[in-house]
């Protein structure tokens, strides 16, 4: 997570940054996969600032690996899919590499 002012010169600095740090490391950040939450401003700002990162204009809630990212405490309910996914896996696993024999 990047946190910053809502302006297209702290998008050109995030943007510079994450250059840089492509030069050093050869990472990249996935503009694909990544997303902008602009908390306030215009619907032009928030165009303008996006179109400098090349990435998408999102709203809360946004999820990460399918649970919601809130302020407020998670519920059961807000955690069921990561969990259905865990469950999954672990008895694909469990039939795949356990045998009874």
């Amino acid at each position: 997570m990047v946190f910053c002012g809502g302006d297209t010169e702290s998008a050109h600095a995030i943007k510079k940054v994450f250059t840089d740090f492509h030069a050093i490391t050869g990472l990249s950040a996935n503009e694909i996969k990544s997303t902008i939450i602009y908390g306030g401003g215009s619907e032009i700002e928030k165009v303008e600032f996006a179109s400098v990162l090349n990435m998408a204009v999102s709203t809360p809630p946004i999820t990460y690996l399918g649970i919601p990212l809130l302020a407020s405490r998670l519920t059961r309910a807000d955690c069921l899919p990561l969990v259905e996914r865990m469950v999954k896996a672990v008895i694909a696993w469990a039939a795949q590499k356990l045998s009874y024999t």
